[in-house]
């Protein structure tokens, strides 16, 4: 009787490990994942392509309305204004370690392409140095109001951004596992412009030479001889108010992600994801970002 009770207990025991195998091979997604940590060495390579959305600082010259004077050779520092939003492309690389248990880090590199603008303005630019002299008596030079320009400011800005990055990667199903992250790092802001004038009379860019004939007061009047209050920003000399500008601005960044990855085997492995970018720390005028992202994870073997 013994005898026939183990033989019975021996078959179902038998049975039961055929039909784990079975079950096994009828699941391979979940036999791959958890494979994806035994067969590989955990570095990788990864590249990421995404749109992104927010809002960047806006920069600009000095007022077109006060020409900057001096050489036009010297360069102007650009000027950071309030938000506006913006879209634009971003392209990454980097390498990584994945440890395992969901636990993943790597340092990557992002490039956002260039965002640019423009805007123009009309301003009182002194074709010459016209003295005016009632009754004979040089009272100054004319600040003639039919003297124009139009002023035109063209920016653009492009950020590069490199962070530090640790993941938690949750336990997969079918092929795909969600994933939480966090990075910090630097922003590298370049921005660059040009300011340039055109004389609206006559065409052309704009200089020209005010520097008062001799015994006329440096003084700006009207055509009357009465001096102009408040005295316009124009000094007297020669006048070239056409400007370039270009500045790099290093920033601290953080950024929050979150996504799903799904892992095609043990090598390859494609995250979509969302990220959260602040490039600009503690600054009032922001440089925030929204990205969506798609990146190709590269295991070695």
């Amino acid at each position: 009787m013994k005898k026939v009770a183990f033989a019975a207990l021996a078959g179902l025991s038998m049975t039961t490990a055929a039909h784990s195998a079975d079950l096994a091979v009828a699941s391979p997604t979940l036999a791959m994942d958890a494979a994806q940590y035994e067969v590989t060495t955990g570095w990788y390579i990864r590249g990421d392509l995404g749109e992104s959305l927010g809002v960047t600082p806006a920069v600009g010259a000095a007022t077109i309305a006060v020409p900057p004077p001096g050489d036009p050779n010297t360069s102007m520092s650009p000027i950071y204004g309030s938000s506006v939003s913006k879209k634009n492309t971003t392209f990454g690389v980097g390498f990584g370690y994945d440890f395992g248990f969901g636990f993943r880090a790597d340092a990557t590199f992002d490039h956002y392409t260039r965002l640019s603008n423009s805007y123009s303005g009309t301003v009182i630019c002194p074709y010459g140095a016209t003295t005016v002299a009632p009754g004979g008596v040089p009272a100054g030079i004319l600040y003639d109001p039919t003297n124009t320009c139009t002023g035109l400011a063209q920016l653009s800005t492009m950020n590069n951004v490199a962070l530090a990055n640790a993941y938690y990667e949750l336990p997969g199903f079918f092929g795909f596992s969600p994933y939480v992250g966090g990075g910090a790092g630097l922003n590298f802001m370049q921005a660059t412009g040009s300011l340039g004038y055109t004389k609206t009379i006559g065409g052309g860019n704009y200089s020209a030479d005010t520097t008062p004939a001799a015994g006329t007061p440096a003084v700006w009047v009207n055509a009357a001889g009465a001096p102009i209050t408040p005295a316009p920003a124009v000094t007297f000399g020669n006048q070239n108010w056409s400007r370039t500008f270009s500045q790099t601005k290093t920033t601290m960044a953080v950024a929050l992600m979150a996504g799903a990855a799904y892992h095609f085997n043990q090598w390859v492995t494609v995250d979509l994801g969302y990220r959260f970018l602040d490039a600009d720390i503690g600054n009032p005028a922001s440089n925030v970002s929204h990205d969506f992202r798609v990146g190709v994870r590269l295991y070695a073997n």
